[in-house]
């Protein structure tokens, strides 16, 4: 029997979680998915946004800091450079992410701000120190930052991160209070407690503790962030709590998924933001 497409939307896709495409069963296990999954296949709109097609060119390098090499992508406009914008990606993405999946760089190209882009891998590490002897935090306060520092002098530093590198953006400002003039976190990975957090994020329940968010929230107050989630995002409900926590910072629960499409549509806003907190 032919299924029509408000039979597929209004039915059991969306009630039971369940719903057949070209033949094919498939299951999801949230609202927030079943949504996802309508929005992937043209079957629900949402805020997205392609970047921009202007020019915009990219270094890739290595840099070689001590015991590992650490990828990194950079753009530099033509001009003196007066911030640079600091990308950390999602969970096993790569410092390629903030140029080719999200396009930042060119977002600032297009609105003719005279700003930096960089980058790094920052593999699944969750932005701290690990267990392992990894060190994605380190790795771009004490090596990436520096290093780009000699190419941009005067710039000053911001951090915008999307998933687990939106985690990273509320993290990094908490433990470097005077290394970012302004933060911006997309659809941030954050939990209440160690138990929900997606398996591998943390150590042990102590290294979650030690790199909590939410519960070092009031670090952040007075400062220079923003938040911005979709509402199909299944962050949503822990930006809503760390908003709680902290009513005077600039967060916003929005139409959108936790995917690049809406990330993307939430970067003018952004950059108006950041721009407004430069004081240049």
């Amino acid at each position: 029997m032919a299924i029509t497409r408000r039979q597929f939307v209004t039915g059991g896709l969306v009630t039971g979680a369940v719903g057949v495409v070209g033949g094919g069963v498939v299951a999801t296990r949230n609202i927030h998915g079943t949504r996802r999954f309508l929005h992937h296949h043209g079957l629900l709109s949402g805020p997205d946004q392609g970047i921009p097609d202007v020019p915009g060119d990219v270094e890739y390098g290595t840099l070689q800091p001590g015991t590992h090499p650490v990828n990194y992508g950079l753009y530099l406009p033509g001009r003196e450079v007066q911030a640079v914008l600091y990308g950390l990606h999602g969970r096993g993405g790569s410092h390629r992410d903030t140029f080719e999946s999200i396009g930042l760089h060119k977002f600032v190209a297009a609105h003719g701000l005279p700003w930096g882009v960089a980058s790094l891998d920052g593999g699944e590490g969750f932005w701290h120190r690990r267990r392992d002897g990894s060190d994605t935090q380190s790795d771009l306060v004490d090596h990436l930052l520096p290093f780009v520092e000699m190419r941009a002098p005067v710039a000053k530093a911001v951090v915008i991160g999307w998933s687990m590198g939106g985690y990273g953006a509320l993290l990094l400002p908490q433990h470097n209070p005077e290394t970012f003039v302004a933060a911006v976190a997309n659809g941030p990975s954050i939990w209440s407690t160690f138990a929900e957090a997606t398996p591998g994020a943390f150590d042990d329940a102590a290294d979650f503790a030690a790199n909590d968010v939410l519960a070092d929230v009031a670090k952040l107050v007075g400062t220079a962030v923003r938040v911005d989630c979709g509402d199909d995002d299944p962050f949503a409900g822990a930006v809503g709590d760390f908003h709680e926590r902290a009513p005077d910072l600039d967060v916003n629960i929005r139409a959108g998924f936790h995917e690049d499409a809406s990330w993307r549509s939430y970067l003018p806003a952004q950059l108006d933001f950041i721009q407004a907190h430069l004081g240049t």
